[in-house]
């Protein structure tokens, strides 16, 4: 008896029937802090200097005599902040280009989705970075089988993307790197698991070390956790030229490691912190599992800040109500599970040179011919830091992750 004909034997006749909807955007999440965060260009020159008033001046007496041989100018510093420079690279290939044109030929646009797709990462970078100390530091080994690493912290494994190139060292500071460097093939959220293309290529690759991006560490925006860090700065430290320890609150922010208190009380206690020495916060920010804890513990009401666009979920945020003020607390998964922030918008920017994510066009061209392959290649950049202005508006406090 004959086979009977199946879609296997005749799939040479069958039309490929493609979904019409627009293709689902897992690479790219919401960045609450990142997109309110006042954006200030002109950061040109060989550094930016920005000065903290920290005293008045002194010479203040009952006595005349006291009060002029007592006379003080005012305290103040200046700090000496330079650009951190990131760079985003994208290449074509040229036949692919050809081939996509047309709405039948691909699900949209080849060289736009990728071009867009490279400026979001850098932007997510970027944001990341934020809230970090400029080390890169995106995780730490537990274990590995094969290739297949096993990390400390199961919110880590949100710090890595598919393809992204990642270097190791035994220092959280990330030098020196060992030698060697693998890929990103796969994530598993879960389990607290990466894949890698190949471990063996990291020589002495071994258990407890840090992770980073290719490239990153040292080299990150200085963002909140070097401006205000959980540790006090002592004497002898040296931030943008600038010892912090002669006024450790109003030039460093205020601070509280203790994990046994509740996320939201720290918060209350941190305002109150702010508010002795005349400042105030209305802002705060903590990890989307620590958010939702606070939310049930205190059946608070989220509201919900639409960033705008096409975008039907917005920003989760509830109000904390301490004697330091009002916060609004936002769930933000760019902070450290581990940290919870309060700050007072007007008291920090992003700072950058010409746009804060831009396409390289020194000639004119946002994109060059390749000189070995049939494709282009497009270049991005950014030049940025992170500026407090007013850093005695600043708060961080642990939490249990």
């Amino acid at each position: 008896m004959a086979d009977a004909s199946s879609i296997v034997t005749v799939a040479y006749i069958m039309k490929r029937r493609y979904s019409d909807r627009a293709s689902t955007e897992v690479a790219m999440r919401e960045h609450p802090t990142f997109y309110e965060i006042e954006k200030e260009g002109s950061f040109d020159g060989s550094d930016f200097r920005y000065p903290i008033t920290t005293g008045n001046p002194q010479g203040i007496s009952s006595g005349f005599a006291d009060a002029q041989s007592g006379a003080e100018t005012l305290k103040g510093v200046q700090f000496a902040a330079e650009p951190k420079l990131k760079y985003g690279v994208l290449t074509l290939d040229g036949p692919s280009m050809l081939r996509a044109r047309g709405n039948k030929g691909s699900f949209y646009d080849f060289v736009t989705r990728h071009s867009d797709g490279m400026l979001d990462e850098l932007g997510a970078n970027i944001a990341f970075d934020l809230f970090r100390d400029g080390v890169g530091l995106r995780g730490r080994r537990a274990s590995i089988a094969g290739n297949v690493v096993t990390l400390t912290s199961q919110r880590d494994v949100d710090n890595f993307r598919r393809g992204m190139t990642l270097i190791a060292s035994s220092n959280a500071t990330g030098s020196p790197a060992r030698s060697g460097s693998a890929k990103v093939v796969g994530l598993d959220r879960k389990n607290k698991k990466i894949t890698l293309d190949d471990a063996s290529t990291i020589v002495s690759f071994s258990d407890n070390d840090y992770l980073f991006r290719k490239g990153d560490p040292g080299n990150c925006m200085e963002g909140m956790e070097k401006c205000t860090p959980l540790s006090a700065p002592t004497s002898g430290d040296s931030f943008r030229s600038v010892d912090r320890s002669v006024d450790v609150e109003a030039l460093a922010g205020s601070r509280i490691d203790n994990t046994s208190l509740y996320p939201d009380d720290v918060l209350g206690d941190l305002a109150v912190e702010c508010s002795l020495i005349g400042k105030k916060v209305s802002r705060g920010a903590v990890y989307p599992t620590v958010f939702q804890a606070i939310v049930k513990r205190l059946g608070a009401k989220v509201e919900y800040t639409n960033p705008g666009g096409m975008a039907d979920i917005g920003f989760e945020s509830i109000t904390i109500t301490t004697a330091g003020g009002a916060i609004k607390l936002r769930s933000d998964p760019d902070i450290p599970v581990d940290r919870t922030r309060c700050w007072r918008p007007s008291a920090h920017v992003l700072k950058h040179i010409d746009e804060l994510v831009h396409w390289i066009r020194d000639d004119g061209r946002p994109s060059m011919r390749s000189t070995s392959t049939d494709g282009i290649e497009m270049r991005a950049r950014s030049l940025h830091n992170y500026i407090q202005y007013d850093t005695a508006s600043h708060g961080v406090a642990s939490v249990r992750a």
